[in-house]
C-alpha cells in the first residue's frame, strides 16, 4: 500500500504525495455540537474526508462533497511530473485489515446509526451478553406418606363425582373400592347412596373385602391360606346375593351320592308305559344360617322345597304334577355343594309328544327360586 507520506510537503508540490485535508476541512470552526448523534455524524464526516484523501492501492483520493475521483497533487493534463517510483523501492509490508467503523445514514429522528465491521465489512460485530447466574430452586422434602394421602383424596373426589355423573358409575365405584387401601377412613361414604343397586353394592363389597384379604394384620400381604380363606366367606356373600343357582339337573337311574350318578342313555320314552326315574339336581349358592350348638360351637343349616312339574311341549298344557318336598341339614361346617334326589314314576297315559319336565326348587333361608327344564319325549314302539 502506497500512502504517500513521503511527500507531504503541500498541495502545490509536484512530487505524488498525497495532500492531509486543511484544518477547515476536518473541523469545521466555531461548530457547536448540541446531542451526542451531532457529535457522532461529524465524527463520522471526518472520517469520510479522511478516508477520501487516502491512496490504497493506487486509487486516486475522492472529493468528499461530489465522490469524484480526484487527480493527486501535482497531476495534470500531462503524465510527465508524476514522479515514477521503481518497484525495486516498494517494500511490501503485510498490513491486517482493520477494523472500520461504517456509518449509516441518519435516522427519521435525525441520529445516526454507526456499526463496527470487520475486515471484509460484511457481518456487524455485537458485544457479548452477559451470562447470568439464576439460582436453581431446591425441592422441598415431602413426606410420601402425606403426599400418598393427599392424592389419593384427590383421586376420590374426582371418582366420586364420575360415580355421581357418569353414565357407568360402576367403573368409578371399582376404583374407589381400590383407594380403601390408601385412604385411613372408610370409604363408604364415597359413593353417594341410590348410585348402585343393591346387586352392584354387593359385588363392590365383595371386591373391597377380597383387598383386605390381600393384607395381614402386620401390613404384608397375606398368605395362600389366609386369603384362601377370606375368599371362601367372600363366595358366600356372593352366594347370598346372587341367589340359588341349578347347576345340574338330570333324569337317573341310580344315584350313590353328590357328582355319582347314572342317567337314561336318552330321555325318550315308550308310550302306554309307566316309567320310573330319579331326579337329580345339584344346587349352587345358597344360602346357610348359621347358629351355635349345644357344644357352643357353630352350625350351619339348609334349608329347600322343591316340586315338578310335567307341560305338554304343543299346546303348553300341565299334564302331571308333583307336590313340593321339603329337606334340610344342619352341619358343622359351611356347605360348598348340596344336592336332592326325587323319586318319580312317570304316568302311562301321557301321549305321543315332546314334554318338558320343569323342576322348581326353592332355598327356604335365602329366600331365592330357581328352575331348570329337562327334555321328555313320549313315542311308540
Amino acid at each position: 500500500m502506497n500512502t504517500g507520506l513521503g511527500a507531504i510537503g503541500g498541495a502545490g508540490r509536484g512530487d505524488g504525495g498525497m495532500a492531509l485535508p486543511a484544518q477547515g476541512e476536518l473541523i469545521e470552526e466555531g461548530r457547536q455540537f448540541g446531542t451526542v448523534s451531532d457529535q457522532i455524524a461529524e465524527s463520522a464526516r471526518q472520517l469520510n474526508v479522511y478516508f477520501a484523501n487516502m491512496e490504497i492501492d493506487g486509487v486516486d483520493p475522492v472529493n468528499p462533497e461530489t465522490h469524484v475521483r480526484m487527480p493527486m497533487g501535482g497531476e495534470s493534463a500531462t503524465q510527465g511530473a508524476v514522479t515514477q517510483v521503481p518497484v525495486t523501492e516498494v517494500t511490501q509490508v503485510p498490513v491486517e485489515e482493520p477494523m472500520q467503523q461504517a456509518v449509516e445514514p441518519a435516522l427519521d429522528d435525525g441520529s445516526v446509526r454507526v456499526s463496527l465491521l470487520s475486515g471484509s465489512g460484511d457481518s456487524q460485530a455485537t458485544e457479548p451478553a452477559e451470562d447470568i447466574q439464576v439460582e436453581e430452586a431446591k425441592p422441598i422434602a415431602v413426606d410420601p406418606y402425606v403426599r400418598k394421602e393427599e392424592l389419593a383424596r384427590e383421586l376420590a373426589e374426582i371418582l366420586t363425582s364420575l360415580a355421581s355423573t357418569s353414565d357407568d358409575p360402576g367403573s368409578a365405584a371399582l376404583a374407589l373400592a381400590g383407594l380403601e387401601m390408601l385412604l385411613p377412613a372408610d370409604t363408604d361414604s364415597l359413593v353417594d347412596e341410590g348410585v348402585l343397586s343393591d346387586g352392584e353394592r354387593a359385588s363392590l363389597d365383595a371386591a373391597r373385602a377380597f383387598l383386605r384379604t390381600m393384607s395381614s394384620e402386620e401390613g404384608s400381604i397375606a398368605s395362600p391360606g389366609e386369603v384362601a380363606t377370606g375368599l371362601e366367606v367372600i363366595q358366600a356373600q356372593l352366594g347370598k346375593w346372587a341367589g340359588l343357582t341349578i347347576k345340574k339337573a338330570a333324569l337317573c337311574t341310580q344315584v350313590d351320592g353328590y357328582g355319582r350318578y347314572e342317567t337314561f342313555p336318552s330321555y325318550r320314552f315308550i308310550a302306554g308305559r309307566a316309567q320310573q326315574a330319579i331326579v337329580y339336581v345339584e344346587l349352587e349358592r345358597f344360602a346357610q344360617r348359621e347358629s351355635v350348638g349345644p357344644d357352643g360351637q357353630a352350625r350351619f343349616e339348609t334349608k329347600f322345597s322343591q316340586r315338578l312339574e310335567l307341560y305338554h311341549v304343543a299346546d303348553d298344557l300341565n299334564t302331571w304334577n308333583r307336590a313340593a318336598d321339603t329337606v334340610g341339614d344342619v352341619t358343622r361346617n359351611r356347605l360348598r355343594d348340596y344336592y336332592l334326589i326325587n323319586q318319580i314314576t312317570l304316568p302311562a297315559n301321557l301321549g305321543v309328544g315332546r314334554y318338558h319336565l320343569k323342576v322348581v326348587t326353592r332355598d327356604l333361608i335365602g329366600e331365592k327360586v330357581a328352575e331348570s327344564i329337562i327334555p321328555i319325549e313320549i313315542v311308540l314302539r
